[in-house]
């Protein structure tokens, strides 16, 4: 644990009321590292540190899928994808990126809320040497076309609901291709 010094201004005094406290944060968190150190996991039995293979992102993916086929790796809304159909569907997106033209270094716009084929989008521009850049949906619609300029995006993965935006991005910005996906 790092603990930041607290100091002595010098208008305060040791009595006033927000030193006391400080000192009594100081304590606790004293205490709170101190119980850390002791312990080498947390209550919950997660460890406190844990070292991290030095390989890609997508590499990791694969690696898990290999490991824990049939665990599950995103759940929504009660559906379960296991790693092994994740990083199958982030190889046929990845497949579909570079037949698309996507090159290495290529930006490709997620443009999602929270779902399934945000991760699969992710994990499949990684596979296809791409850099994935991330719009929320629930933006305005100029902030998003601007977004989409500014990323330096190619290519846009999104929703039909957002074809309007998608069709004034191809128009305003450097975007060659949008990328539809629905919600099952």
């Amino acid at each position: 644990c790092v603990r930041a010094s607290t100091g002595s201004p010098s208008t305060a005094t040791k009595t006033s009321p927000w030193w006391v406290n400080l000192t009594a944060l100081d304590n606790r968190f004293t205490r709170i590292c101190r119980m850390r150190e002791a312990s080498p996991t947390s209550d919950s039995g997660v460890p406190s540190s844990i070292s991290l293979p030095q390989i890609r992102l997508d590499e990791l993916l694969s690696s898990a899928a290999r490991r824990f086929p049939g665990r599950p790796a995103v759940e929504f809304f009660g559906r379960r994808l296991t790693y092994r159909s994740l990083d199958r569907e982030a190889n046929r997106f990845a497949h579909g990126l570079l037949s698309l033209g996507v090159q290495p270094g290529d930006r490709v716009m997620i443009l999602l809320p929270n779902l399934p084929q945000m991760v699969i989008g992710f994990f499949g521009c990684l596979k296809a040497g791409a850099v994935a850049a991330f719009a929320t949906p629930l933006s305005e619609p100029d902030e998003l076309v601007r977004q989409v300029g500014d990323s330096g995006a190619r290519f846009l993965l999104t929703l039909p609901d957002l074809l309007e935006v998608a069709g004034r991005a191809l128009q305003e910005t450097e975007l060659e291709q949008v990328i539809l996906t629905g919600v099952d």
